[in-house]
Order: C-alpha cells, then structure tokens, then sequence
C-alpha cells in the first residue's frame, strides 16, 4: 500500500499519497480477493509495485530536468542504476507468480510512450532504448541469480523450465480445450469479488478523476 501511494505522489503530487496507500490498503485486505491469506498475487504485488515506484522516480526526476528544476536533496542512485533495478524488481515478481506481469507492462508501455513522445528530440530515440537495456539488464540479473542458484541447489533446467512456465501452458491448453466452466462464466465468477472487494468501485472513481483532473504540461 505504501509502495501504491509513493507511485501516484511521484506522478501528481505528495498530497496524493495518503489518499492513494489508504485506499489501496483497504482493497489488500478485504477477503474478497484473499486479502486475509498469504496468496502468491499478494506477495508478487510487492516487486511490482517497487520496479514502478523505481520508474515513476526516473520520470520525475526527467520531468525536473526538463523544467530546469534543482533539487537540494542528495542523489543516492543515478537514474541508470533506477532503471537497473526496476529491472530487477519486475523480473522478480513472475518469479513468485508467473502472471504477475504488471511492472513488466507498466515499463513497455512508458518506453514506447516515450519513443513517441521523444522522437523529435536530440538524441532522443538512442537513449530511450539505452534506458529499455538498462532495464533488461537488471530483468537479467534477476533472473540468471534466481537460475543459477536452483541450479547450484540441485534443481535440474528441465525442472525449472517446467515450473516457470511449462505448467502455465499446460493450465491455458486445459482451460482452452473447454475442461470445467467456459472462460465466459470464469470471468463472471470474478464480478463477485470486483464488488465485495471495492474495486470496481474505486476503478469507476478512477475514471471520473482522470476525466475531470486539468491536462497536465
């Protein structure tokens, strides 16, 4: 919750982070979505919400310097080495559990923005994918520690291709083939959960506060 909130002040202001860890406090532990469980979608949230709160820290600090803005606080980590461990950070949380992939999407989504946004600029489309390797550089790191160390406990490659992905695959072939309830009323059965929880409550509020928040510069 704390980690929800830092990202919304880093993008729209300190103000925002009481409201916004509030309110993603109480979506975390309502037992509508085993909030009151250690569940692996809960404890994988936690990489995720770390590698975007790393990359909304890296589009602040661009945005300042753009505007000519000067901090006095002491830069511990350059925004290089922010990128490195959002990296990081979002190739650990699908090593928890493999569908959390929201960081993962959260930075492809910023980069490509970013090509767009930055396709006029002066050396503008080089470091973009200079910070896009940065970021899987750090995804890489993740990943080949993780690897290594399974190894070096005795786990076979076979076996942790498997279980990272291949039983993934085999769960998609099992609900694709039509095996239990149809992916029409799986996804009804998650309406139910959406409401007791407060989500698509606070989804719809979010709506209407991007609809009526001013155009930002």
């Amino acid at each position: 919750a704390a980690l929800v909130g830092t990202v919304t002040s880093r993008i729209v202001g300190r103000r925002a982070w009481g409201p916004t860890a509030l309110v993603a406090g109480v979506v975390l532990c309502s037992p509508a979505i085993d909030g009151d469980r250690t569940a692996g979608e809960l404890l994988a949230t936690v990489p995720s919400a770390i590698s975007m709160a790393l990359l909304a820290a890296v589009a602040l600090r661009d945005r300042r310097t753009r505007d000519g803005a000067t901090s006095t606080r002491q830069i511990v980590f350059s925004r290089g080495w922010l990128l490195v461990f959002a990296g990081m950070a979002a190739a650990s949380a699908p090593l928890v559990k493999q569908s959390a992939l929201d960081a993962g999407v959260a930075a492809s989504v910023w980069f490509a923005w970013r090509l767009w946004d930055e396709r006029g600029l002066q050396h503008g489309t080089r470091r973009v994918f200079a910070d896009v390797g940065r970021f899987a550089f750090g995804a890489a790191v993740a990943v080949g520690a993780t690897l290594a160390l399974a190894v070096r406990a005795g786990s076979q490659p076979r076996d942790l291709a498997y279980a990272l992905i291949g039983f993934r695959v085999d769960v998609l072939e099992a609900l694709t083939t039509g095996a239990g309830k149809s992916p029409t009323e799986r996804i009804g059965r998650l309406l139910d959960p959406a409401l007791g929880s407060g989500l698509l409550l606070v989804a719809l509020v979010a709506v209407v506060g991007l609809a009526l928040t001013p155009r930002m510069r």
